[in-house]
């Protein structure tokens, strides 16, 4: 029996009301997305493009570049013979600036490579300590006026990418002296567990003030970009990072205004691939 009090179920009706109640026009603005995505698109594009110009830039400057240094190099032997003391400093200055622009080249190429993911690992067993000395005797040849003293607990082989692994300890070498314009001090000191290695760089320069620290290893980023003593182009950090990270490493800094730095990395040890 039919009870006069219920009330009837209409099918249309429910299925209406949920389709209203689901409606994305409800709580999105259509437009206001599409403009978005559009937006995204064209913001990706634009980086592409810019990352296909950095390559194809840095790529076609490494003919030149090599070209130049050969000259250069040929120069600098003639003018030894001719015993001009003048022209020979002025070559060797030359060759000074080409090298920095061998290093931005090679690092623009990096962060390319990097970016896209093609940075390729060659890795290989070698001896850590011989690269650590090797590195150091280079340094000390350039800057006389420095002390690069060489601490470790262990001599040890690790399976890594013997290169890469050594443009990371260039450059914080590299650093260590830029950032300390009186000389001084510089401690390599190297480490290790029964799970990794770990290769920490202390100088006595200026520091960094803490502000700085948490994007020391950003793209770009310089602690004192407004400082003409201090050249770069921010690249130098950013690319070590990346690197270290793909050998499943960590990096750091430890800073204090005024007191020096500590850059330091780990590697754990690897088995061959």
């Amino acid at each position: 029996m039919e009870n006069k009090n219920s009330k009837t179920f209409s099918a249309d009706k429910f299925t209406a009301k949920a389709a209203h109640v689901i409606s994305l026009d409800d709580y999105v603005d259509i437009d206001n997305l599409i403009n978005l995505q559009q937006k995204y698109d064209a913001n990706y594009q634009l980086l592409k493009k810019q990352e296909e110009l950095l390559s194809i830039t840095s790529h076609e400057l490494k003919t030149p570049i090599t070209t130049i240094m050969l000259f250069l190099s040929l120069l600098e032997k003639l003018t030894e013979k001719e015993e001009n003391p003048r022209v020979l400093e002025l070559v060797q200055k030359t060759e000074t600036q080409v090298n920095r622009l061998v290093k931005l080249v090679n690092n623009l190429q990096d962060m390319t490579a990097l970016q896209n993911g093609k940075i390729e690992l060659r890795k290989e067993i070698f001896n850590f300590s011989a690269l650590v000395k090797s590195c150091a005797d280079t340094f000390r040849l350039q800057n006389p006026e420095f002390e690069l003293i060489i601490e470790e607990n262990t001599i040890i082989d690790i399976y890594a990418d013997s290169l890469r692994i050594e443009q990371v300890l260039i450059n914080f070498i590299s650093n260590a002296i830029k950032y300390s314009p009186h000389a001084g001090r510089i401690l390599i000191y190297v480490e290790s567990t029964l799970d990794l290695l770990k290769v920490s760089v202390t100088d006595s320069g200026i520091g960094m003030p803490e502000a700085a620290l948490p994007h020391v290893f950003d793209c770009y980023f310089r602690a004192y970009p407004d400082d003409n003593r201090f050249k770069g182009n921010g690249l130098g950090l950013y690319i070590s990072k990346e690197i270290i990270v793909q050998h499943e490493g960590e990096i750091g800094v430890i800073s204090q205004e005024n007191k020096g730095s500590t850059f330091w990395f780990t590697l754990p040890f690897q088995k061959m691939d």
